[in-house]
């Protein structure tokens, strides 16, 4: 059974009750107000009510109790809102607001620290090291930060995440040059990775963004414009077999207008849509039109179907030749019978095109 009705109407809607646990919650329903007390909560008329009940479970997890689940939790590494049970596995101490606990990480990082004229040297539990600037006891200015698996951020810091000009490498080789921004590689920077593949240009929030020009392993590079993370705008793609894409591309899709040339020569000039020739024209290696293009269906010029019907009764011939020298049975004789009466087909086809 639910409790009573306190401050509230629930058949109008209208909620007046507020459940207090380390964090105050409005109750907007019956069910969350069964909720709240499953989970230890109090009920209370008003929020302010609620938030004094909150402040102290706050404050008895501070003290050791089990009861609130986020507590404000300082340890030499870092501080912040965590779960209590991930604060005591971090060897940390809980504390009731945000600046007590800011004090108390400045404390204990103070504390695992050493100065020398090279700055501040801190050595973590978690087997990092820093030897660099601190300020509020927050990497800040010059340093160097180094990973217990050997990896690597040498370059600028401010107030505990990597902000301006930086390097880092990790453990496999892969390395960034550039700047930094709020921990994320942000501006002009280059990245180079243990595959083989490059970036060098610029970033917006971790992501490549704006000019840039991209190595891929394969040996395929792409130049131009990128948007979140991908080719995006006008930009050069030039493939590892000699073909090029110069035009407009949507997240690394031709769309738009462009031009491809293909290894032979060859090239399509028009508009693209989804990856594929839309409204255009194809043209062979001595730019003589050989196709045109209307809404992704090619029309093929005489000439051209001329030239591909050749090539097909040439690819037919050696294998009608072999069928003919075997004593052939069964499916075999029927498919000698229907190569042979495409090839006449292919013939009469020529014949009438040559003929216009």
């Amino acid at each position: 059974m639910y409790g009573g009705n306190v401050g509230a109407d629930w058949k109008s809607g209208v909620w007046n009750k507020w459940c207090a646990t380390t964090r105050v919650t409005i109750i907007s329903s019956r069910e969350d107000e069964q909720a709240c007390r499953d989970n230890g909560g109090t009920i209370e008329e008003s929020k302010t009510k609620a938030q004094v009940k909150a402040d102290e479970a706050t404050e008895a997890t501070a003290s050791g109790s089990e009861s609130a689940k986020w507590v404000w939790c300082a340890t030499p590494e870092d501080w912040g809102e965590r779960e209590a049970s991930s604060c005591r596995a971090a060897v940390g101490e809980s504390y009731r607001t945000s600046d007590e606990a800011l004090e108390a990480h400045k404390l204990l990082f103070k504390t695992a620290s050493s100065s020398s004229s090279t700055g501040e040297t801190i050595k973590y539990s978690s087997g990092f090291k820093y030897v660099g600037g601190v300020s509020n006891g927050l990497r800040h200015g010059q340093g160097t930060l180094t990973l217990a698996n050997g990896a690597k951020y040498v370059g600028n810091w401010k107030n505990g995440d990597r902000h301006g000009q930086g390097s880092g490498t990790l453990l496999d080789g892969s390395k960034y040059v550039g700047e930094f921004k709020d921990n994320l590689f942000h501006g002009h920077g280059i990245s180079m990775w243990s595959t083989g593949g490059k970036y060098i240009g610029n970033y917006k929030d971790g992501k490549f963004d704006g000019r840039g020009t991209l190595f891929r392993t394969g040996g395929t590079m792409y130049v131009g414009e990128f948007r979140n993370d991908k080719p995006n705008g006008q930009g050069t793609y030039i493939f590892s077999n000699g073909a090029k894409y110069i035009g407009e591309l949507i997240e690394s899709v031709r769309h738009g207008q462009g031009k491809h040339i293909f290894q032979d020569g060859s090239k399509y000039v028009g508009e693209f849509k989804d990856d594929k020739p839309w409204n255009g024209a194809e043209y062979n290696n001595s730019g003589k039109v050989i196709g045109t293009y209307a809404e992704g269906v090619v029309t093929l010029t005489v000439e051209q179907n001329i030239k591909l019907l050749i090539a097909a009764r040439k690819l037919m011939d050696p294998i009608i030749y072999e069928l003919r020298q075997q004593k052939v049975k069964g499916e075999d004789t029927e498919k000698l019978k229907d190569l042979i009466e495409l090839k006449i087909e292919i013939n009469a086809k020529v014949e009438e095109l040559q003929q216009r």
